[in-house]
Protein backbone atom coordinates (compact mmCIF):
# COMPACT_ATOMS: atom_id res chain seq x y z
CA UNK A 1 0.00 0.00 0.00
CA UNK A 2 2.39 2.29 1.12
CA UNK A 3 4.53 1.22 -2.32
CA UNK A 4 1.47 2.42 -4.11
CA UNK A 5 1.07 5.27 -2.87
CA UNK A 6 5.26 6.64 -3.64
CA UNK A 7 4.69 4.39 -7.20
CA UNK A 8 1.42 7.34 -7.26
CA UNK A 9 2.87 10.19 -5.78
CA UNK A 10 5.98 10.00 -7.88
CA UNK A 11 4.02 9.93 -11.46
CA UNK A 12 2.10 13.23 -10.06
CA UNK A 13 5.39 14.68 -9.27
CA UNK A 14 6.74 13.99 -13.36
CA UNK A 15 3.80 14.93 -14.69
CA UNK A 16 3.85 18.44 -12.48
CA UNK A 17 6.97 18.64 -13.84
CA UNK A 18 6.02 17.35 -17.52
CA UNK A 19 3.64 20.06 -17.19
CA UNK A 20 5.83 22.98 -15.81
CA UNK A 21 8.62 22.06 -18.36
CA UNK A 22 5.92 22.56 -20.84
CA UNK A 23 4.71 25.59 -19.90
CA UNK A 24 8.47 27.25 -19.75
CA UNK A 25 8.76 26.01 -23.65
CA UNK A 26 5.63 27.43 -24.19
CA UNK A 27 6.85 30.86 -22.70
CA UNK A 28 10.04 30.53 -24.54
CA UNK A 29 8.44 30.19 -27.64
CA UNK A 30 6.09 33.48 -26.76
CA UNK A 31 8.95 35.43 -26.22
CA UNK A 32 10.58 33.68 -29.33
CA UNK A 33 7.67 34.71 -31.63
CA UNK A 34 7.64 38.14 -29.66
CA UNK A 35 11.35 38.61 -30.49
CA UNK A 36 10.34 37.81 -34.01
CA UNK A 37 8.40 40.28 -34.53
CA UNK A 38 10.14 43.31 -32.92
CA UNK A 39 12.98 42.12 -35.06
CA UNK A 40 10.56 42.76 -38.06
CA UNK A 41 9.42 45.43 -36.59
CA UNK A 42 12.51 47.25 -36.44
CA UNK A 43 13.45 45.86 -40.16
CA UNK A 44 9.89 47.93 -41.22
CA UNK A 45 10.79 50.93 -39.27
CA UNK A 46 14.68 50.65 -40.93
CA UNK A 47 13.14 49.76 -44.28
CA UNK A 48 10.93 53.08 -43.58
CA UNK A 49 13.60 55.60 -42.66
CA UNK A 50 15.70 54.06 -45.62
CA UNK A 51 13.10 54.97 -47.78
CA UNK A 52 12.25 58.42 -46.45
CA UNK A 53 16.40 59.47 -46.70
CA UNK A 54 16.31 58.04 -50.44
CA UNK A 55 13.10 60.57 -50.64
CA UNK A 56 14.88 62.87 -48.84
CA UNK A 57 18.14 62.96 -50.89
CA UNK A 58 16.07 62.94 -54.28
CA UNK A 59 14.24 65.85 -53.02
CA UNK A 60 17.24 67.36 -52.42
CA UNK A 61 18.28 66.61 -55.37
CA UNK A 62 15.39 67.97 -57.31
CA UNK A 63 15.30 71.08 -54.96
CA UNK A 64 19.38 71.97 -55.96
CA UNK A 65 18.59 71.23 -59.75
CA UNK A 66 15.68 74.22 -59.56
CA UNK A 67 17.51 76.84 -57.63
CA UNK A 68 20.17 75.66 -60.64
CA UNK A 69 18.21 76.34 -63.12
CA UNK A 70 15.70 79.57 -61.34
CA UNK A 71 19.30 81.20 -61.20
CA UNK A 72 20.41 80.71 -64.05
CA UNK A 73 17.12 81.85 -65.94
CA UNK A 74 16.99 84.63 -63.05
CA UNK A 75 20.44 85.72 -63.74
CA UNK A 76 19.91 86.14 -67.71
CA UNK A 77 16.97 87.99 -67.24
CA UNK A 78 17.45 90.26 -64.08
CA UNK A 79 18.67 93.55 -64.81
CA UNK A 80 20.18 96.45 -62.74
CA UNK A 81 18.81 99.40 -61.99
CA UNK A 82 21.79 101.29 -64.24
CA UNK A 83 21.01 99.00 -66.94
CA UNK A 84 17.01 99.67 -66.82
CA UNK A 85 18.11 103.05 -66.17
CA UNK A 86 20.37 103.64 -69.67
CA UNK A 87 18.25 101.62 -71.83
CA UNK A 88 15.45 103.86 -70.68
CA UNK A 89 17.98 107.14 -71.02
CA UNK A 90 18.60 105.34 -74.77
CA UNK A 91 14.89 105.12 -75.43
CA UNK A 92 14.45 108.87 -75.09
CA UNK A 93 17.46 109.69 -76.64
CA UNK A 94 15.98 108.18 -79.25
CA UNK A 95 12.90 109.54 -79.32
CA UNK A 96 14.32 112.73 -79.56
CA UNK A 97 16.46 111.89 -82.16
CA UNK A 98 13.63 111.29 -84.32
CA UNK A 99 11.83 115.06 -83.48
CA UNK A 100 15.95 115.95 -85.00
CA UNK A 101 17.74 117.01 -82.27
CA UNK A 102 21.46 115.80 -82.13
CA UNK A 103 21.70 113.85 -78.84
CA UNK A 104 24.60 113.20 -76.38
CA UNK A 105 24.38 110.84 -73.53
CA UNK A 106 25.59 112.48 -70.78
CA UNK A 107 24.35 110.10 -67.92
CA UNK A 108 25.17 107.30 -69.27
CA UNK A 109 28.68 109.11 -70.85
CA UNK A 110 30.02 110.32 -67.40
CA UNK A 111 27.93 108.13 -64.48
CA UNK A 112 27.74 109.95 -61.24
CA UNK A 113 29.09 112.96 -62.34
CA UNK A 114 26.37 113.20 -64.73
CA UNK A 115 26.00 116.73 -62.91
CA UNK A 116 21.91 115.82 -62.91
CA UNK A 117 21.67 115.88 -66.40
CA UNK A 118 21.10 112.10 -67.96
CA UNK A 119 20.65 113.93 -71.79
CA UNK A 120 21.95 117.24 -73.41
CA UNK A 121 19.94 117.61 -76.89
CA UNK A 122 20.03 120.35 -79.52
CA UNK A 123 19.45 121.88 -82.73
CA UNK A 124 19.78 125.83 -84.43
CA UNK A 125 17.04 126.77 -82.09
CA UNK A 126 16.93 125.04 -78.98
CA UNK A 127 18.88 123.27 -76.28
CA UNK A 128 17.37 120.33 -74.58
CA UNK A 129 18.38 119.47 -70.81
CA UNK A 130 16.39 115.89 -70.20
CA UNK A 131 16.21 114.24 -66.84
CA UNK A 132 15.14 110.47 -67.40
CA UNK A 133 13.91 108.30 -64.51
CA UNK A 134 12.28 104.73 -65.02
CA UNK A 135 10.62 104.47 -61.89
CA UNK A 136 7.65 102.25 -60.19
CA UNK A 137 7.05 105.02 -58.11
CA UNK A 138 5.69 108.23 -58.71
CA UNK A 139 7.56 111.10 -59.23
CA UNK A 140 7.57 113.52 -55.99
CA UNK A 141 7.92 117.36 -55.85
CA UNK A 142 11.84 117.36 -54.85
CA UNK A 143 12.84 115.23 -57.34
CA UNK A 144 11.56 118.00 -59.85
CA UNK A 145 13.15 120.78 -57.61
CA UNK A 146 16.48 119.20 -57.88
CA UNK A 147 16.54 118.77 -61.47
CA UNK A 148 15.74 122.59 -61.76
CA UNK A 149 18.58 123.43 -59.68
CA UNK A 150 21.27 120.89 -61.55
CA UNK A 151 19.89 122.46 -64.86
CA UNK A 152 20.73 126.05 -63.54
CA UNK A 153 24.04 124.92 -62.49
CA UNK A 154 24.31 123.39 -66.38
CA UNK A 155 23.38 126.84 -67.46
CA UNK A 156 25.71 128.93 -65.83
CA UNK A 157 28.70 126.98 -67.02
CA UNK A 158 27.64 126.21 -70.15
CA UNK A 159 26.50 129.60 -71.42
CA UNK A 160 29.25 129.76 -74.42
CA UNK A 161 27.71 126.10 -75.42
CA UNK A 162 23.99 127.60 -75.51
CA UNK A 163 24.66 130.54 -76.52
CA UNK A 164 20.95 131.96 -78.07
CA UNK A 165 19.33 129.27 -77.94
CA UNK A 166 16.06 128.38 -75.88
CA UNK A 167 16.63 126.07 -73.36
CA UNK A 168 14.07 123.44 -72.98
CA UNK A 169 14.06 121.12 -69.34
CA UNK A 170 12.19 118.21 -69.65
CA UNK A 171 11.60 115.44 -66.87
CA UNK A 172 10.93 112.50 -69.03
CA UNK A 173 9.69 109.18 -66.61
CA UNK A 174 8.15 105.94 -66.92
CA UNK A 175 6.18 106.75 -63.91
CA UNK A 176 3.06 109.62 -63.23
CA UNK A 177 3.77 112.31 -61.21
CA UNK A 178 2.25 112.23 -57.72
CA UNK A 179 -0.40 115.50 -56.39
CA UNK A 180 2.25 117.34 -54.35
CA UNK A 181 4.48 116.82 -58.17
CA UNK A 182 1.46 117.84 -60.52
CA UNK A 183 1.12 121.13 -58.33
CA UNK A 184 4.55 122.14 -58.70
CA UNK A 185 4.18 121.44 -62.48
CA UNK A 186 1.48 123.59 -63.10
CA UNK A 187 2.95 126.41 -61.33
CA UNK A 188 6.19 126.04 -63.57
CA UNK A 189 4.82 125.17 -66.85
CA UNK A 190 7.42 127.66 -68.39
CA UNK A 191 10.35 126.29 -66.21
CA UNK A 192 10.00 122.60 -66.48
CA UNK A 193 8.05 120.31 -68.57
CA UNK A 194 6.94 116.56 -67.67
CA UNK A 195 6.68 114.02 -70.14
CA UNK A 196 5.58 110.65 -69.56
CA UNK A 197 7.35 107.81 -71.93
CA UNK A 198 6.47 104.68 -70.93
CA UNK A 199 9.65 102.21 -70.75
CA UNK A 200 9.95 99.44 -73.16
CA UNK A 201 11.75 97.53 -70.24
CA UNK A 202 10.75 96.99 -66.94
CA UNK A 203 12.23 93.57 -66.22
Amino acid sequence: MIFAIQVAGSIIVIIWIIYLWTKLLNSYEKIDKKSQNNEKLINYYENIEKENNKKSQNDEKLLDCYEKVYKTNYKKNYKTKKELGNEYELQIGRYFQSLNFKIYYNGINNGKKDGGIDIIGWNCEKVLLIQCKNYRSQINQDLLRKFIGDCKIYEEKNKYKIKEREIKRIFASNSTADYGANKFLNENRNILEFLRIQAKCRC
